[in-house]
């Protein structure tokens, strides 16, 4: 993911009021923040696309989540305390697996486009809950 950083509009070597270090702990938020706005321009695609754009959407899908799972874990390590760590890390797989499961419950009532529009309510609640969550 750090070979994204530039791309994405940060220098790390452009002179301004923040240190390097300061423009390092800004990283996986800004990850996080480019991940999820990237999953809300895919997901209709899954929504209204034909099955050509339907496979590149879900292709696409899962190379954003597993960046997002990445990207988790580094903003986990860098905001958490050395006794929480550990746990925090453990929560996300446990809830990553809690996602799955109340998605194929879902699924044997809904029909996935309507799966496909919840994830996209999801991750935009997601972006302003990670607007203003803190740095490292």
């Amino acid at each position: 993911m750090g070979f994204l950083i530039p791309k994405l509009g940060i220098d790390p070597k452009a002179r301004s009021n923040y240190t390097a270090k300061q423009k390092l702990e800004t990283y996986p938020l800004l990850c996080l923040l480019y991940i999820r706005i990237s999953y809300v321009i895919i997901l209709p695609m899954l929504v209204y696309s034909s099955a050509v754009w339907m496979c590149t959407a879900r292709a696409m899908t899962g190379l954003t989540m597993g960046a997002y799972i990445v990207s988790v874990s580094l903003y986990i390590a860098e905001i958490s305390t050395k006794e929480m760590r550990g746990l925090l890390g453990s929560m996300l797989q446990l809830f990553i697996t809690l996602g799955v499961l109340a998605v194929y419950l879902l699924g044997t009532v809904l029909k996935w486009k309507w799966l496909a529009v919840i994830a996209i309510v999801i991750t935009v609640c997601n972006i302003l809950t990670l607007v203003v969550s803190p740095t490292a």
